[in-house]
């Protein structure tokens, strides 16, 4: 029993550091990307794909190369703390890294939805915001009716949509992050970050 303690104990040092130093990176304007959560579903797809999917030592050796990198880590040190886990332990820093990483990309893309001039200083926008939100939680998390919905929102024409064309597809991808967080805590960051927002004075229809 106190060795299955440590071993845990020893996963959650191993998967707060990386996500402790990921949050910094974050930051870093100069070093990451703008949209964050298109960066945050890449690596949570990695690294569950490497819990579930695929055992290799290779893919393993780079997926922790670039955890460190993505989280101010020296990475000897950190290969050197995986391979002493046993098999079941890497799945569970994996699994458990995933899903924190997808947490984080899902709260930004929340967040700059709530900062976003349509949310904050358009009422009419604001409410089909709102609304398609409200209409994804009711009806079994539809991630494509919301992606859809929250597209023609941001950029309603043809003409928005191919001029900014990857930040479509990664607001796409920041959607497809709740794939990877159970339901009630989808729900949960909704409700904190959109449906229970306080907003500005708002300039109606405009």
């Amino acid at each position: 029993m106190a060795q299955v303690k440590e071993e845990a104990k020893a996963v959650r040092a191993f998967v707060s550091r990386i996500v402790k130093g990921y949050r910094a990176f974050l930051r870093n304007g100069d070093a990451f990307p703008k949209e964050s959560w298109a960066h945050a579903y890449d690596l949570a797809g990695s690294l569950y794909y490497g819990a579930n999917i695929y055992s290799d030592s290779n893919y393993e050796t780079e997926l922790i190369r670039r955890l460190a990198q993505v989280s101010y880590n020296d990475f000897d040190e950190l290969k050197a703390i995986w391979d002493s886990f046993s098999e079941s332990q890497k799945k569970k820093v994996l699994g458990q890294l995933a899903y924190a990483i997808a947490k984080i990309g899902y709260e930004e893309l929340l967040e700059a939805i709530a900062n976003s001039w349509e949310f904050k200083l358009n009422a009419d926008k604001r409410r089909q915001i709102i609304d398609a939100f409200k209409s994804y939680i009711a009806n079994g998390h539809d991630r494509m009716r919301l992606a859809v919905a929250l597209t023609n929102i941001f950029w309603p024409n043809e003409e928005d949509r191919k001029e900014s064309e990857d930040r479509v597809r990664a607001l796409w991808d920041g959607l497809w992050l709740d794939g990877f967080i159970l339901w009630r805590e989808v729900e949960k960051l909704i409700v904190k970050h959109i449906l229970n927002v306080e907003t500005v004075k708002t300039v109606e229809g405009s």
